[in-house]
């Protein structure tokens, strides 16, 4: 006798099923990928920060002493910073609008160290809108229990989203009940332009893009497996080109006329030589001292 249940939301109860489901994910050959993107890009790094670590599989083969924190992507703060920032299995494509998107992007800089680094994998779009996601049935099954997921996507192009509608079956082996789980999980895939406009805007700058684990140049044939390596730098919060030239001190002030050899940084050295501030205001202070 089979007795069934229903559920809009399974996130609750995923995490008995996620690892079953995902058995054949191979996590020790993405976690060797991952080391060698960050020996290659910061070769220094001491400590990592994991934006969305699951089950905790990649985390536990990327470093022998892990600390877990609960809280959302986009506001949780640690009070403290690490040498490299990764989230993976395209946990930045669950960030469907732009204001998540920038949260989330601003949740690694503010963890990062200067000189630190992001590495996250999202849905390409162009793949996904060449290649369009289809239905998909996945099984799998162990001593206890036997899971069959159904995957209905919606693409949703003008949005760049894609609604992914999972039934999901999963019989206990030794019982024969049935729980029935329902989910959808809202996508968004993303292009080059929009991934650099996002770092640019929360301080960071693009430095690596290829295939996931293959590190081939990525394409419309990439689906779902971009990855983006980022650079921590300074943030600016809002970008000008100022020109400044600074006049010596002229010995004879007789004369009104300036000859051109008395221009000189100089000055403009021996003001800022300890001042954090900005031009302007260092030579306002010094010309104010004067007075």
């Amino acid at each position: 006798m089979n007795n069934t249940q229903s559920s809009t939301s399974v996130f609750a109860d995923y995490s008995r099923y996620y690892d079953l489901l995902y058995r054949d994910k191979d996590y020790q050959a993405e976690a060797d990928y991952v080391a060698g993107l960050i020996h290659r890009f910061n070769p220094s790094t001491q400590s990592i920060l994991e934006l969305g670590s699951g089950t905790g599989i990649h985390a536990s083969l990327l470093a022998e002493k892990l600390t877990f924190s609960q809280g959302d992507i986009r506001h949780i703060r640690l009070d403290r910073r690490f040498d490299t920032a990764i989230s993976l299995f395209h946990v930045i494509s669950y960030q469907t609008t732009n204001e998540d998107v920038s949260a989330a992007f601003q949740t690694a800089r503010e963890h990062l160290n200067h000189g630190g680094i992001f590495i996250f994998d999202v849905w390409y779009g162009p793949a996904v809108l060449t290649d369009r996601p289809a239905v998909r049935i996945k099984r799998m099954a162990d001593d206890e229990i036997g899971v069959t997921r159904l995957a209905e996507p919606v693409l949703h192009p003008n949005e760049n989203l894609v609604d992914v509608n999972y039934l999901m079956f999963v019989r206990d082996i030794q019982s024969g009940m049935v729980r029935e789980l329902r989910e959808t999980r809202v996508m968004r895939y993303f292009f080059i332009p929009e991934l650099n406009l996002f770092a640019m805007e929360n301080g960071f700058k693009k430095l690596h893009v290829e295939e996931w684990l293959s590190g081939k140049p990525i394409g419309v044939d990439t689906w779902g497996n971009g990855s983006v390596i980022l650079p921590f730098t300074v943030p600016i919060k809002k970008r000008m080109e100022v020109v400044v030239t600074f006049l010596e001190e002229i010995a004879d002030t007789s004369t009104d006329k300036v000859d051109m050899k008395s221009f000189s940084f100089v000055k403009s050295r021996e003001i800022l030589k300890d001042y954090h501030g900005s031009f302007a205001d260092a030579v306002i202070e010094e010309r104010r001292s004067d007075v």
